[in-house]
């Protein structure tokens, strides 16, 4: 099944935290400047302070020289240490993942567990920013298919949006795959599911999802037609 991707991407303001929605791999604007670059080193660790191999790293600008447009990624090694090449000097924030073992990409904000604890640092053009550690917390898996209620078939155009209740403003929006499936690596925190679609009754899924630590919660979205109460 093909994972969807999230589409909201953390970014932090120097004096508050904000949110800003974009697709990753997109080109940024191109203000004229040339990029700079610098290189970051640390460790990643999980929630009890091991050493976390085999994790995603890489780094989202917040002011200085912006985005290149590409986003680079770095795979820590065995003892959880990485080296991030050619990352953009000013602030960046360093994210990281193992969606995989059920740590969530922190780089989305409403996946990330503690936005304030996200490492935020200084990258000098051609000096190593050292010492940068990136704790992941272990979250749990959502996963469903989306389907007309009436003959079964996937409704592959209808649109998800995932919230933290804790904070709305937190949120992804995204569709399912072709096969109206979708799955998504989250923080043990309760969120809610609407799910909509042309031609259909909106659905909200009744109640707070909270998907406990290294565990799978599976739902089932069947969109009903234009008319018809959907609230499940």
């Amino acid at each position: 099944m093909k994972r969807v991707r999230s589409l909201a991407l953390l970014v932090l303001a120097l004096t508050a935290l904000t949110m800003i929605a974009h697709s990753s791999g997109l080109p940024t604007q191109n203000t004229g400047k040339s990029v700079t670059f610098g290189i970051v080193q640390g460790r990643v660790i999980d929630e009890r302070g091991d050493p976390l191999p085999d994790a995603k790293v890489y780094a989202e600008p917040v002011e200085g020289n912006g985005s290149t447009g590409k986003l680079r990624f770095a795979i820590s090694k065995q003892d959880g240490g990485f080296t991030l090449d050619e990352v953009a000097t000013g602030i960046n924030v360093i994210c990281g993942s193992k969606e995989e073992a059920l740590f969530p990409d922190t780089g989305a904000a409403a996946f990330a567990l503690n936005l304030n604890a996200l490492p935020r640092v200084r990258v000098q053009e051609g000096r190593v920013t050292p010492d940068v550690t990136v704790q992941l917390t272990k979250g749990g898996k959502l996963t469903g298919s989306i389907s007309d209620s009436f003959n079964g078939q996937p409704v592959a155009a209808s649109r998800i949006r995932l919230s933290r209740i804790d904070d709305p403003r937190l949120f992804v929006a995204t569709g399912p795959d072709e096969a109206g499936h979708f799955e998504f690596v989250v923080p043990s925190k309760p969120f809610r599911l609407q799910v909509t679609a042309a031609g259909y009754r909106s659905y909200e899924h009744a109640g707070p999802l909270l998907v406990e630590a290294a565990s799978t919660k599976e739902i089932t979205v069947r969109l009903q037609r234009s008319g018809n109460s959907n609230t499940n």
